[in-house]
């Protein structure tokens, strides 16, 4: 009779038990599955690398969308910047001012037009070498816009400018780049 009573208690707890660990099974991948992922976009990460420094005393405040126009520049759309395509390159640095003001002015010149996206590089780049050699100068600075038609130098652009001037030449090189690169942008 004692083992009968044992095994009606030991099987309910044993079936509970067994659904207690499954159900802490099933919360743990959920969790999983809601964790930030390293997948973040380009522009996500570019808008966390330039707002993080906004604490900095000195630095500009910056503000970009999650949704900006900046993608990374890998060896692979550099390459294929090299060889006959177009795009704008923007060479930035987190922790330089004139990067700081210069990017979201950018972004605001390139919001109102048709251009996808505008390739990043930062200052420090390993391959900020091979962009030098292309536009034939070793000064390139932090805020700098190069655009690229076929493969080719369309403009390099860096001058300290106040907001609204600056808007100005940005739109300026923009709409030579439209007409340069046609319906292939």
């Amino acid at each position: 009779m004692k083992n009968s009573k044992f095994w009606i208690w030991f099987i309910p707890l044993l079936l509970i038990l067994c659904a207690l660990i499954y159900l802490m099974i099933l919360n743990i991948n959920k969790k999983e599955d809601n964790k930030p992922t390293n997948n973040e976009s380009d522009a996500i990460k570019i808008k966390n690398e330039y707002e993080s420094k906004n604490d900095n005393i000195d630095s500009i405040k910056v503000k970009l969308s999650e949704n900006n126009s900046y993608v990374y520049l890998n060896d692979t759309e550099l390459n294929n910047l090299f060889n006959n395509n177009d795009g704008i390159v923007f060479i930035g640095d987190s922790n330089d001012n004139n990067a700081r003001s210069f990017i979201m002015v950018l972004e605001e010149a390139i919001s109102s037009t048709s251009i996808p996206k505008v390739y990043y590089i930062d200052i420090h780049d390993n391959n900020i070498s091979k962009i030098k050699g292309k536009v034939g100068t070793n000064d390139l600075y932090p805020g700098t816009v190069i655009t690229f038609e076929d493969g080719n130098v369309l403009e390099s652009y860096f001058e300290v400018l106040d907001h609204d001037k600056l808007l100005k030449s940005y739109n300026n090189i923009i709409k030579s780049f439209i007409e340069a690169c046609d319906e292939n942008c």
